[in-house]
């Protein structure tokens, strides 16, 4: 892994994890200010296409040596968008070394705003207000995986009711997977790997390796979203949780 040095920092670096967790945080952070305003213009029913915010060139430079990790030197920029960024990555810090989840950690801070209320900005997630949101929202997360398994189910039901009502002439499992596949579906990481698994596994399903294909796709992801939130996971969503993840999963 290579590291990376803040130039204008003596001293102090930033790993691989800490960009991908700054990154899943901004991300996360992006999609909830665009619910936000659409809540406001729209109502809760419309829900904004997720994309991945990147970091990265924030602060990557290239050398002279020409492409390659190993010639890749990584600095914030001086104006405010390279702060921004440092923001990001004191806030990956903090999720990190207590092990929070960096979604369900930007989405605390959305649950409480009504719909005419401003987003909190990047400097508030920093405060301890925000740990105070976050405290507030693990009380109630049992109740939001409860949910969050029933919409993740009834997504993955209709979508597979379209694709089999369609002129595609599909079977259930040819629906199935092109559902799990589809990335625009309003669908975790976790429910996906634990879904195609349960297919996988099922003595009824006919092609079961394109399932345990795609279960290991999914299983990168999920083992981050379930660990997370391990033992709430497992008390909520059950037995569709594979027991092979344990209380605590690797990627092995």
């Amino acid at each position: 892994m290579v590291t990376r040095r803040m130039q204008n920092i003596p001293g102090r670096e930033y790993s691989s994890r800490e960009l991908e967790v700054a990154e899943a945080a901004a991300s996360a952070y992006d999609f909830e200010c665009r619910r936000q305003r659409n809540r406001l213009r729209m109502g809760d029913s419309v829900l904004p296409v997720r994309r991945k915010v990147s970091l990265g060139s924030t602060f990557r430079e290239r050398s002279d040596n020409g492409p390659g990790v190993d010639n890749i030197e990584e600095r914030p920029r001086t104006d405010g968008e390279g702060k921004k960024a440092m923001l990001w990555i004191k806030l990956a810090r903090f999720l990190i070394g207590r092990l929070l989840d960096p979604e369900a950690f930007i989405r605390s801070q959305f649950v409480l705003l009504g719909p005419a209320d401003m987003p909190p900005s990047v400097e508030f997630l920093l405060s301890a207000a925000a740990e105070k949101n976050h405290q507030k929202a693990a009380e109630q997360l049992p109740g939001e995986l409860k949910t969050a398994i029933r919409l993740n189910n009834d997504v993955f039901m209709q979508q597979v009711s379209d694709m089999i009502n369609s002129p595609l002439g599909l079977t259930s499992e040819q629906a199935w997977a092109r559902v799990l596949e589809d990335e625009a579906a309003e669908m975790s990481a976790l429910f996906r790997y634990c879904m195609a698994y349960s297919i996988a596994v099922d003595p009824k399903t006919k092609d079961k390796n394109r399932f345990k294909e795609l279960a290991v796709m999914f299983r990168p992801d999920a083992i981050s979203q379930f660990n997370f939130s391990a033992e709430a996971y497992r008390q909520v969503w059950g037995s569709f949780i594979p027991a092979s993840m344990g209380r605590k999963a690797s990627g092995t």
